[in-house]
């Protein structure tokens, strides 16, 4: 809400003006008549391409739940803040849906993957460990091993 406000109080552009100097390679050409439906249309256009890639390949989709599967097991806190870098992935190819730039653009959809990968071997071992055996081990260990 404050970001309308402090757009006028710099005098930095609207997003409406920032679509038009896109839709328009810089004003070089006519304005659009509405740049809000053209980049709704742009967006259908490249996330139906999208989620077609992803339906022949979904490898993505795989690392993605198997990543979220051991943040859920091993560490939630990091899960949220990977999960949320992601959506700013979304919104970013969102508001840029040129299929040539999604890559680029989308590199922080691959976040939760790239951190959530590595927790995987600890969640799968900490579920195949039966509860017993856990508690077990907890007994077991030192007390404290600080440098005192």
């Amino acid at each position: 809400m404050a970001a309308p406000a402090v757009m006028v109080m710099l005098r930095l552009p609207s997003a409406e003006i920032t679509l038009q100097d896109t839709f328009t390679l810089h004003f070089r050409r006519p304005l659009v008549e509405d740049p809000w439906a053209r980049l709704w249309d742009l967006n259908l256009a490249l996330w139906r391409h999208w989620w077609g890639e992803q339906a022949a390949r979904p490898y993505f989709l795989v690392l993605t739940a198997l990543a979220c599967w051991a943040f859920v097991r091993r560490a939630p806190a990091l899960g949220l803040l990977a999960v949320a870098c992601a959506g700013v992935g979304v919104a970013q190819v969102a508001g840029h849906p040129l299929l040539a730039e999604a890559d680029r653009l989308g590199a922080l959809m691959w976040l939760p993957v790239v951190l959530g990968l590595p927790l995987l071997p600890a969640a799968w071992a900490e579920r195949a460990t039966p509860p017993s055996v856990r508690v077990q081990e907890q007994r077991r260990a030192p007390a404290s091993m600080s440098l005192h």
